[in-house]
């Protein structure tokens, strides 16, 4: 959905709830000199561009992919032929929300919180994936048992996240 909101330029950033009058600024809070775009909170700002750097590093070590990520990629996902194109995109959007939530409740950028978050997210999904492999559980299933097992997966995927922040900081 995240990614869907943000092909459409409709995710709430600061300088649209300032329009709708339901903030008091519209200024990032990092860098203090830029408005609070969904451009500027993914892309432009100095800090995100040095967690893309990161990201980009890191995802080398991991993959051996050299990634060129420029601004429509990391927007709209990565479109050049590469060997881990869907699990780049994953992961790129999983950090595209991590930064989004961190710009809107003003906390820092982490990308070891980063790394975490990914890592509970593949695990989830690899959890979900073998779970509906199983073509017998799955006839069983109502939709309050499905919802209610992915709402302890999210569950679970907060306590690692609060696990982490409680740890670290």
């Amino acid at each position: 959905m995240f990614q869907f909101k943000t092909n459409h330029n409709i995710v709430y950033t600061k300088d649209k709830l300032m329009k709708a009058k339901m903030s008091t600024r519209n200024k990032c809070y990092l860098c203090k000199l830029s408005t609070h775009t969904l451009q500027h909170i993914l892309v432009d700002c100095c800090f995100v561009q040095s967690c893309w750097r990161s990201f980009c590093t890191w995802w080398f070590i991991m993959t051996r992919v050299n990634l060129n990520l420029c601004w429509l990629s990391i927007l709209y996902g990565y479109f050049y032929p590469c060997k881990f194109k869907t699990i780049t995109n994953f992961a790129l959007l999983v950090a595209k929300y991590l930064s989004y939530r961190c710009f809107l409740n003003e906390e820092s950028l982490d990308f070891e919180l980063y790394k975490l978050l990914l890592r509970v997210k593949v695990l989830t999904e690899q959890l979900i994936a073998s779970f509906l492999a199983r073509s017998d559980s799955v006839a069983l299933l109502s939709p309050f048992l499905v919802f209610l097992l992915f709402s302890v997966l999210k569950l679970i995927t907060y306590l690692f996240i609060y696990y982490y922040c409680c740890y670290y900081f």
